[in-house]
């Protein structure tokens, strides 16, 4: 409070948001680290804050990737890429549009069968006309499997 005029105010500024107390820089800076697969606490100690601000931040930006599963593509493309320190992860693709579908952070069979049926009907499924892998063989059978119908082409 002002002792002069009996006021008070807020100071505005781009680096902090109206009614918080943490920087844009280190909101950016628990997201990024969030992605190296560290805990909750070094993620928070790192950063300088408590560990709730920070799964804040973590869930904020995961809503954002939240997968919206309607139907699939008539053509798909599967593969697997390294994430957090060498483990592998599989990915999903709209064939056509290249949008990625879905990541999951597993890539063994028995998750990937357990995805695609919790999360899409026999009809879906049935409606996928291509996929499309590398050369693993080990797809090969989950691929016939799941789809059905569908063509695989090896790339």
């Amino acid at each position: 409070m002002c002792q002069a005029c009996q006021s008070s105010f807020t100071a505005k500024t781009p680096i902090v948001q109206r009614n918080c107390f943490i920087s844009q820089n280190v909101k950016a800076q628990v997201i990024l680290k969030s992605t190296e697969a560290q805990s909750l606490t070094s993620i928070a100690r790192d950063c300088s804050v408590s560990h709730a601000p920070v799964q804040r931040q973590i869930n904020k930006a995961a809503k954002q990737f939240i997968p919206h599963y309607k139907s699939l593509p008539k053509h798909l493309s599967i593969d697997e890429f390294k994430y957090a320190k060498g483990e592998m992860a599989f990915e999903y693709i709209n064939a056509e549009s290249g949008d990625i579908l879905d990541i999951l952070d597993r890539r063994n069979n028995l998750t990937i069968k357990n995805h695609f049926i919790v999360n899409y009907s026999l009809t879906d499924c049935q409606h996928v006309e291509t996929v499309t892998n590398d050369m693993n063989a080990g797809y090969v059978s989950v691929i016939k499997e799941l789809f059905p119908l569908a063509k695989i082409i090896i790339d």
